[in-house]
């Protein structure tokens, strides 16, 4: 799972946002963990969340990283699993990865460069 978090946040990086902290949710079993990201360029203010949701149906102990189901990005940080699938973007782990991490970016630059941020 380290291998897909290091190849959105380079892919991030590359399209001008930052990761600007982890937020690790121990006490909530939907979500092993929670980035906020904001914009570099236009739009420099914008701030998403991506989330990392655990498979419902995982009953075992879980380690951080396993048991990832889907990755979401939300405007706001989600304080349910139903806000955190009311996303922007997902990546659903059950289908190809290299297929849908750049249409998951783009679907990030996309909402930005339609927000008015007035700081």
């Amino acid at each position: 799972m380290d291998a897909l978090k290091n190849k959105i946040l380079d892919k991030l990086l590359g399209d001008d946002w930052k990761q600007i902290k982890v937020i690790e949710r121990a006490n909530t079993w939907w979500a092993d963990e929670h980035w906020k990201i904001q914009s570099t360029r236009e739009q420099w203010a914008t701030e998403l969340y991506l989330n990392f949701i655990v498979d419902p149906v995982w009953d075992a102990p879980r380690p951080p990283n396993q048991a990832i189901k889907i990755v979401t990005a939300t405007a706001g940080l989600p304080q349910s699993e139903e806000q955190a699938f009311d996303a922007i973007a997902k990546i659903e782990m059950n289908k190809p990865l290299d297929k849908q991490v750049m249409p998951f970016i783009f679907r990030l630059n996309t909402y930005r460069r339609t927000q008015c941020i007035d700081v």
